[in-house]
């Protein structure tokens, strides 16, 4: 961008305080190039911005002529087809997308492969209590609770492994042991009564963790295991050095995560292979930032990263929707928090300003 360009975004960001700045801003105008006409909800979608500051860019923008809005989204004017292309050099044709796996690499056919399975998802969504948004507790969709499972077990996360659920409102745990699942994925054996691997539940909400009992008492779900427990408080010692697995959805705050993480790491074998799923909001690159030197910090490595993998009914707090990454342990990794201490900072958004996670409640 050429710098009176770059006066003229920025002070829109500035204007409607969007972190990304100028940057953030031609990001929108590239992806409503491509569209042609695009609502607030596809550009946040494509853009991963707030759709807040989405709404307000645009008002902007039609102030000064540049776009066009009405009921059927948003579209650029004349002089603002003309102002992207002649001027910002913005030319790019939509990109085709994988209906099937909508971009995850994790592909569902809820019709014919995976029917048996999406019905007994749909049942255990059903199930789940009804989320406490003062514990930051969104359900994903019953689409990314058959992605999780898929993931996890891509990443060999089920072959023998013990496998901790730091919080499991989403009822990963139930999903893994249902027969539709474990029938479909692992070879089945009347004469090997036990399950290839073991799960364990730690949450705070002691309505999840009732549910999850029952349900796991429905499914004759022997290799499934729960604890009530707070994590501000040390994590039990029966959990500790333990498990070759940890996955978890912290609240969407920095010290929640770093919270999360150090609990997970506590719970971790200290072996190398052992692994982290983690899902977390899409970020401002600042808080981003803070969130990889605090994985860095403990030792841990970004095996992988997955954009928008998750999808929530809830959760406007961070847009709907959260990446998920994929950590590798080693013999060196140790919590930022430490184990034996008890953590007094606020960890939930409903005591606290958001660690810069941006609010989309469109």
């Amino acid at each position: 961008m050429n710098q009176e360009i770059e006066r003229y975004l920025g002070s829109i960001a500035r204007e409607v305080k969007l972190g990304e700045g100028a940057a953030g801003i031609k990001r929108m105008l590239v992806e409503l190039h491509r569209k042609g006409n695009a609502s607030i909800r596809d550009m946040a979608d494509a853009t991963r911005l707030p759709p807040p500051a989405i709404s307000l860019v645009l008002t902007k923008l039609s102030a000064d002529g540049l776009v066009h809005r009405d009921k059927s989204g948003a579209r650029f004017t004349e002089k603002g087809m003309k102002y992207v292309e002649a001027e910002m050099g913005i030319w790019s044709l939509s990109t085709v997308s994988c209906y099937a796996c909508d971009g995850t690499g994790y592909e569902l056919d809820p019709e014919k492969r995976h029917s048996r399975l999406f019905e007994r998802l749909e049942a255990i969504a059903e199930a789940r209590p009804e989320v406490d948004v003062t514990v930051d507790q969104a359900m994903c969709t019953v689409d990314t609770l058959a992605r999780r499972l898929l993931l996890l077990h891509a990443w060999h996360a089920f072959d023998g492994n013990a496998i901790l659920f730091l919080g499991d409102d989403d009822f990963v745990s139930i999903a893994a042991c249902a027969p539709e699942f474990t029938e479909d994925y692992f070879i089945t054996d009347p004469g090997i009564p036990i399950k290839p691997f073991t799960v364990t539940v730690l949450d705070i909400d002691a309505r999840i963790i009732d549910k999850v009992e029952e349900l796991a008492s429905h499914a004759l779900a022997r290799n499934l295991s729960t604890v009530v427990h707070d994590l501000r408080k040390p994590l039990p010692a029966g959990l500790k050095d333990r498990f070759d697995i940890v996955f978890l959805d912290p609240p969407y705050t920095l010290n929640g995560c770093k919270l999360f993480l150090s609990r997970a790491i506590d719970a971790l074998q200290k072996k190398t292979g052992s692994r982290v799923f983690l899902s977390f909001g899409h970020v401002s690159l600042e808080t981003m930032h803070e969130i990889q030197s605090l994985i860095v910090q403990s030792g841990l490595v970004i095996e992988a990263s997955f954009p928008g993998f998750n999808r929530y009914e809830g959760g406007n707090i961070i847009g709907n929707m959260s990446q998920m990454l994929v950590l590798c342990a080693g013999e060196h990794v140790h919590p930022v928090v430490p184990a034996d201490t008890e953590f007094s900072s606020e960890i939930y958004t409903a005591s606290q300003e958001t660690c810069k996670t941006r609010t989309r409640d469109e």
